[in-house]
């Protein structure tokens, strides 16, 4: 096992990966851009807490689907940190993306492959640019 800083802890229990599956193997899509977006934020621990298993669908915090579609990514007064992800434009299926009053910056977040455009609500953060 490799050495680590005092301060990282390693966790060898088995069974006890929060994301994707047990065993090694592919992660879900939906997972890998989700994990992928708050890496952004430094991987708030309340979303940590939440987000368990392989599928997004099943009452992870901030996220509502619609037959296995993320629909909706509701993050407000979540007292997130960083950067607004260019990969919330990776989901296709979002119809609704609420990032109000929390401390993020913004940058263009543009999907020019979508027809339509999700509201977005990015009130009380400190973004600029063309949101979708």
């Amino acid at each position: 096992m490799p050495v680590f800083r005092s301060s990282v802890s390693v966790d060898m229990v088995k069974d006890s990966n929060r994301f994707c599956l047990p065993t090694p193997g592919l992660c879900d899509s939906r997972v890998n851009t989700l994990l992928s977006i708050v890496k952004s934020m430094d991987y708030p621990q309340r979303l940590a807490d939440s987000w368990k298993g392989n599928d997004p669908c099943t009452e992870w915090i901030g996220i509502t689907c619609n037959n296995g579609n993320i629909t909706v990514v509701n993050f407000e007064k979540m007292g997130l940190t960083g950067s607004i992800s260019p990969y919330f434009a990776s989901v296709k299926s979002l119809e609704r993306l609420v990032l109000a009053n929390n401390n993020l910056t913004g940058k263009d977040v543009n999907s020019s492959t979508s027809s339509e455009s999700p509201s977005v609500s990015p009130s009380a953060n400190a973004g600029s640019g063309k949101w979708w």
